[in-house]
């Protein structure tokens, strides 16, 4: 018989305040240790919170020389300085919190199916020249020692929103974009089933 598991996949979307669409993507989610222990306590009954809160940070990037795909040799200018580019920081399972805090909320919006997958959501305003590129789900605010469950780095908003600027948008006016986060934690003995969370969805909370 298949083992039961965990994994999730994180949805993060950009919107102007008007709500035009610029840009999405999904990833793969990371369940972290703290995360599974976790789980195993609420099972249990010995796990007093659960998971209400998205953390949202900037420190999901660091900047490296870029290399030839194909001889490995680092990039250079024709001056001989090296080209950078953005390149994602490895999440360890070990992780307990985000590499750098920017902004949290327990404003979220939650929804169970009945074929075991939750899944949360919540907006953020994000100042436009701000660079955010990770995202946690935490069992409270961070003043209180919360547990994360699960961690994801993503494009940066301020790499996104500018890239559809130049190609699909209008010259953006105002302070800030509106940054989506959608999360969902499957709980499964099959992947197939992951794909019916649809059916007879139960809301169960909307802070």
């Amino acid at each position: 018989m298949p083992a039961i598991g965990i994994r999730g996949e994180l949805t993060t979307s950009l919107f102007l305040p008007d709500g035009t669409f610029v840009y999405s993507e999904t990833r793969d989610n990371h369940i972290t240790n703290a995360g599974i222990r976790a789980v195993s306590r609420l099972v249990c009954g010995v796990e007093p919170k659960t998971f209400g809160y998205i953390q949202i940070g900037t420190g999901g990037e660091e900047y490296q020389q870029r290399t030839d795909p194909e001889t490995g040799r680092g990039v250079t200018y024709l001056n001989g300085d090296p080209v950078m580019g953005g390149v994602f920081k490895i999440i360890s399972d070990a992780d307990t919190t985000l590499f750098t805090y920017y902004a949290e909320t327990n404003n979220v919006s939650k929804v169970l199916s009945n074929y075991g997958a939750y899944t949360m959501s919540a907006n953020f305003q994000i100042l436009l020249d701000d660079v955010v590129n990770e995202a946690g789900i935490f069992s409270d605010s961070i003043t209180g020692s919360p547990v994360m469950l699960a961690k994801q780095v993503f494009s940066n908003t301020k790499k996104m929103w500018r890239s559809r600027q130049d190609s699909t948008l209008s010259i953006i006016t105002g302070t800030y974009i509106i940054l989506g986060i959608t999360w969902k934690i499957f709980f499964s003995r099959d992947p197939q089933y992951e794909a019916l969370y649809d059916p007879d969805l139960i809301t169960v909370g909307e802070v």
